[in-house]
């Protein structure tokens, strides 16, 4: 289905790429399938008469799939973490739960060295308030890495529009992600990925 924003076109059809089994999976069960399906996405991109000038993920797995298709388009990533994987652990560890079991539930270890490498590939990296970026970004080695702008919840409809239009000019961004919901920017061609 398409959605129209005045000259947008913001593409939320469920393309269904091939990248693992058909049952459903935890999300910390992915992990073993985002190779395939950046594999799958990026073939698919591939045949669409334009191809994004910008990735945005969200979440640690989708900037480990930013990752790939930044470097596969030779694109710029932009990511928002919303959760963070050290912060997680030390409140889970804090609340008496064994190393053992964190990781076989969690995939933490393997999150973690997902968000350290996005937080170093990212071109950059949004947060909701400084706080997080001192406190929880903070606890990461390659924090001093990223570019790091912070957006406040809510939306301003204006700067949003600014801030799509001055990062992506005529091009299109993709929200490689989970459920996205946005407004489009004049111009700006959106696609949900993921």
């Amino acid at each position: 289905t398409d959605a129209r924003f005045g000259d947008v076109v913001a593409d939320e059809e469920d393309h269904g790429l091939d990248c693992g089994p058909e049952e459903y999976l935890r999300k910390e069960d992915l992990w073993d399938h985002l190779d395939s399906f950046t594999d799958s996405l990026v073939a698919w991109l591939r045949e669409q008469p334009r191809r994004p000038d910008i990735i945005h993920s969200h979440y640690a797995d989708a900037g480990y799939v930013g990752i790939r298709l930044s470097n596969h388009l030779g694109v710029p990533l932009v990511h928002t973490g919303h959760s963070l994987g050290r912060v997680k652990r030390r409140r889970l560890l804090a609340g008496g739960l064994d190393r053992d079991t964190l990781e076989e539930r969690y995939k933490i270890t393997r999150r973690i060295a997902a968000e350290e490498a996005t937080l170093s590939y990212s071109d950059l990296v949004i947060t909701s308030t400084r706080h997080e970026i001192h406190e929880q970004y903070g606890l990461y080695h390659n924090k001093d890495v990223a570019a790091y702008r912070v957006i406040p919840p809510g939306i301003d409809i204006d700067d949003l529009q600014t801030t799509l239009r001055t990062l992506a000019g005529d091009g299109a961004i993709v929200f490689s992600g989970r459920e996205v919901a946005f407004h489009a920017a004049k111009n700006t061609q959106l696609a949900r990925a993921f």
